[in-house]
């Protein structure tokens, strides 16, 4: 008996797949702002596409500078299932970051929507170019393609080609150090992901409709919007409007979202703002990443609405969330359990109580490595497992609560100072106060605190109110936290995804001093 040769597992193939077999296929599978499409006209679509444009991408990088859209689901899933490996990148990046972008993964095509076309036209590169513009696509001003979302198709998905690497599609981090870093992610870790987050611990079905407010080009939205739909069987929406509490108070309220994926700057505007009791209702859970929840914004928000905001800690180089709380009974302040499929250690800091340390990760979805960046795989993976950089503590419960990111910590007169720590203590103490950072900074050949603060719309910067806060850090914080110095600005520096860099704000001190 001959030995059958094992096709390799093929993400799109599998996902695609469990669309075909739907019980529901004319339900809408993505709806966008213009349009809404059903899982066998985005099979059909699909397959039109893959053949007419993208045939030529097998083994070669694509990046997809697009808005959040039906077009981009498309593009995604067909460069995959042509053997290519597509990269979602925010298309509001800066041109010398994506300039680096399309230089380091030697991009073979971009498919940008038409209203990011000076951006390729504009800046040096070798990458075709492939147009979106209300749902037709064009290369070189000659239509290609035309998406048809009443397409009445029931054909099979074509058959998946596997990257000659194996890779499904590669990420870039937004690092706030030095230039970003291509994560590499397999057929089968993406898989995996979807298996123990939608499907063991969030149990995504049929019923569910899906709003994602963080984007694609996120790690954390890519799974949401695009990934777990195919896999749960469910309905997405894709807007490529930016957040505003208006839009995601109108969003909820049309669509009727079971699911909401946010943030915890997106769950405090949305509390600030009376219009979100009409609507709170709408999904059966709020799910909560990125960044820390801090534990009194989850405390307000359950007392005012009486409904959990779940919390979870997850990184690109894991594909999505891997430590999460508990969604019937989460603890406040904690992020919660490492996942089932999952295993989390803490790497021990001198100095530090014996339950805290850096975090590891090690499972089925942690990433393949970095494209070209062997000293940062080394640095950052080892013997399966990911060393995120972040410090965290753990329970006897094995509940995790986040304290800072290794990088961030300094130490003044001999003992570490936690930014992150300090920067929660005021945003719960003072409301006025809408962002603040601590970094370090010289003086005397020594080592102290620097504070940055970013006041409310409403809240007015006096001789008083400084007065009061220095009062204030002296008698709540140990000697050597107090900030010598306060500066107020209208906003932190930020990169290009949102990420706070503290190393511009020292730059700032320095340039002041």
């Amino acid at each position: 008996m001959k030995n059958e040769k094992v096709q390799p597992l093929h993400l799109a193939s599998v996902l695609l797949e469990r669309v075909r077999h739907r019980e529901r296929n004319d339900s809408p599978l993505f709806i966008d702002d213009n349009n809404e499409i059903s899982g066998a006209a985005f099979v059909g679509n699909l397959n039109l596409l893959t053949t007419s444009c993208l045939a030529d991408t097998a083994d070669h990088r694509v990046v997809i500078c697009m808005n959040d859209s039906i077009a981009l689901a498309l593009s995604f899933y067909g460069v995959m299932l042509a053997g290519g490996i597509p990269i979602v990148i925010n298309p509001r990046l800066r041109a010398e970051s994506i300039s680096y972008i399309l230089a380091d993964s030697d991009a073979r095509l971009i498919i940008s929507d038409e209203e990011y076309r000076e951006k390729f036209e504009n800046m040096q590169h070798s990458s075709a170019l492939l147009l979106h513009k209300e749902n037709n696509f064009f290369r070189h001003s000659q239509l290609i393609f035309s998406l048809d979302c009443q397409l009445n198709a029931t054909q099979n998905p074509i058959n998946g080609v596997v990257s000659t690497q194996g890779h499904c599609f590669w990420q870039y981090t937004s690092g706030t150090s030095g230039d970003p870093k291509a994560v590499m992610h397999t057929h089968e870790g993406i898989l995996d992901m979807c298996e123990q987050f939608a499907g063991h611990y969030l149990q995504i079905n049929e019923e569910d409709i899906i709003y994602s407010i963080p984007k694609t080009f996120f790690g954390y939205g890519m799974g949401n919007s695009l990934i777990f739909p195919l896999y749960g069987n469910c309905t997405a929406l894709l807007t490529q409007q930016w957040p505003s509490v208006d839009k995601i108070l109108s969003n909820i309220k049309q669509h009727k979202p079971s699911l909401l994926f946010g943030g915890p700057a997106i769950y405090k505007m949305m509390l600030d703002d009376p219009r979100t009791a009409e609507v709170v209702n709408i999904p059966r859970l709020f799910y909560s990443a990125g960044s820390p929840l801090l534990k009194q914004l989850h405390e307000e928000w359950f007392a005012k609405y009486d409904k959990y905001i779940i919390d979870g800690i997850g990184a690109t180089e894991v594909g999505h969330v891997f430590i999460g709380n508990d969604i019937s009974s989460p603890k406040f302040g904690k992020v919660g359990k490492c996942l089932p499929g999952y295993e989390c250690k803490l790497l021990a800091i001198e100095g530090y109580p014996k339950h805290t340390g850096i975090l590891c990760v090690k499972g089925g979805s942690v990433a393949a490595g970095y494209w070209n960046k062997a000293d940062k795989q080394e640095e950052k993976f080892s013997d399966g497992w990911y060393i995120t950089g972040d410090i965290f503590s753990v329970d006897e419960e094995g509940n995790y609560e986040f304290i800072g990111r290794e990088d961030d910590l300094f130490k003044v007169k001999g003992r570490w100072v936690e930014p992150v720590k300090i920067e929660n203590w005021l945003l719960s103490k003072y409301s006025c106060i809408s962002e603040a950072a601590v970094v370090p900074f010289h003086e005397n050949y020594d080592v102290q605190c620097a504070l940055f603060i970013v006041l409310g719309e409403s809240a007015i910067c006096s001789t008083q109110f400084e007065s009061e806060l220095r009062g204030d850090l002296s008698n709540g914080l140990h000697s050597f936290e107090v900030p010598r110095q306060i500066h107020f600005l209208e906003s932190l520096t930020k990169n290009d995804n949102g990420k706070l860099e503290r190393k511009k704000l020292i730059e700032k001190i320095t340039l002041h001093n």
